[in-house]
């Protein structure tokens, strides 16, 4: 009951009844399901090298409807040069053979969001991506492993109180 409490500590404004938690887990589980079902068929096939950042969104979230996801609630495409910023504004930048291209995008499921953010890289990777971002990815995942943990553990308090 720990980490569910520590989870719960700091959404002071969530409900805290055991039905009214396991109704926003089911949803959020149903966000994320979506999300990741829309995110599965774009990446298999969709066709980057050479469209806009707005062509490639728009396509995205066209995905992101019909998964049930309604319209996005935010959509980033940032390719190339711009991958590296976190709020990028999509724009008219082709994409192109060599690029990075960082999704960041969610959408609504009965009023919970969804927030997934995906790099790709279009062709083959040049031998400088792991010297210029193996410290970030292993600082992300070390962030991720620390957050994972949490929730993990606040799910299955979550499982034994049902």
């Amino acid at each position: 009951m720990k980490a569910f409490d520590a989870v719960l500590e700091r959404f002071p404004e969530n409900p805290k009844t055991p039905d009214a938690l396991y109704m926003k887990g089911v949803s959020l589980m149903k966000a994320g399901r979506r999300t990741d079902a829309a995110w599965e068929e774009f990446i298999g096939s969709a066709t980057l090298a050479g469209r806009s950042e707005l062509e490639v969104a728009r396509q995205l979230g066209e995905l992101m409807e019909r998964h049930g996801l309604g319209s996005p609630a935010f959509m980033i495409c940032a390719s190339g040069p711009a991958s590296a910023s976190p709020h990028h504004l999509t724009g008219d930048r082709r994409i192109r053979e060599g690029d990075a291209v960082v999704f960041d995008f969610g959408g609504n499921v009965e009023g919970y969001k969804s927030d997934i953010t995906r790099t790709v890289h279009v062709g083959e990777p040049g031998v400088y991506l792991p010297e210029r971002f193996g410290i970030r990815i292993e600082d992300s995942v070390a962030c991720t492993a620390t957050g994972g943990e949490l929730l993990n553990n606040a799910a299955r308090d979550l499982a034994v109180m049902a």
